[in-house]
């Protein structure tokens, strides 16, 4: 089920991730480290609330409205703003993903090693294949050094160009994704676009069929962000 709560969403990008393809499945930890699991279904948003008089309510909205997982700390957050944020995703059952400040505080990194709502890191946006072996090093230290937590990347659709991709085929961008860096997880963001006059419904699915693919071959889950009301030249979608 996909939920739209005009409550929260009108402050956020109007984005949706779902887990598909065996969402509780995760790669086994290796003997040496141990690796992120994913133990619920994600139904989330880019990007959280404001840190504003109203944060703390929009907390409440979100658990309210069903949403599971918080993809967070963009824009000007210190360590004090981001506790915060993690604390009330622990009062209302909700996981977090977020982007850490240069200097966390102390309250912070302990809740980043022992918070149960505390899932991970993002550390990248639409990478090229050119970053993979870069990204690969960086996600095996943070998993040696923060074990059982995800280094969360999100990866370009099938509309992006092989420029972007910086292979030929989608479908290799992706596998060597999983392959070279070896991640928990494989994500992307499409945005359909869906009008009277268009409808490009039949790539959105051919996107879901290779994340999928690709997915079960690595026996991770998949995730994909899409949107959930009007933005630029995207009409309001209907169920």
């Amino acid at each position: 089920m996909f939920v739209k709560y005009s409550g929260v969403i009108s402050q956020m990008m109007i984005v949706i991730l779902l887990c598909a393809a065996g969402c509780a499945v995760g790669q086994e930890a290796s003997q040496d480290v141990q690796r992120f699991q994913q133990d619920r279904f994600a139904i989330g948003f880019w990007v959280d609330p404001p840190y504003d008089q109203r944060f703390e309510q929009r907390y409440a909205e979100i658990a309210e409205a069903n949403f599971t997982l918080v993809v967070g700390g963009f824009g000007p957050r210190n360590g004090e703003q981001i506790s915060h944020q993690i604390r009330l995703c622990e009062q209302y059952d909700l996981n977090v993903i977020i982007t850490p400040p240069v200097n966390p505080t102390a309250e912070l990194e302990e809740l980043m090693d022992n918070s149960p709502a505390f899932w991970g890191q993002l550390f990248r946006d639409e990478p090229g294949v050119d970053e993979f072996a870069d990204l690969a090093v960086r996600v095996q230290a943070y998993r040696e050094t923060n074990p059982g937590k995800l280094a969360y990347i999100n990866l370009y659709p099938n509309y992006a160009s092989p420029a972007q991709w910086d292979v030929s085929s989608y479908h290799e961008y992706l596998e060597r994704f999983v392959q070279e860096v070896n991640a928990d997880v494989l994500s992307m963001d499409h945005y359909p676009l869906m009008t009277p006059d268009v409808d490009r419904r039949e790539a959105y699915c051919q996107n879901l069929a290779i994340m999928r693919e690709v997915s079960l071959a690595q026996g991770i889950p998949f995730w994909n962000f899409f949107n959930t009301m009007p933005f630029a030249n995207h009409y309001d979608p209907t169920e």
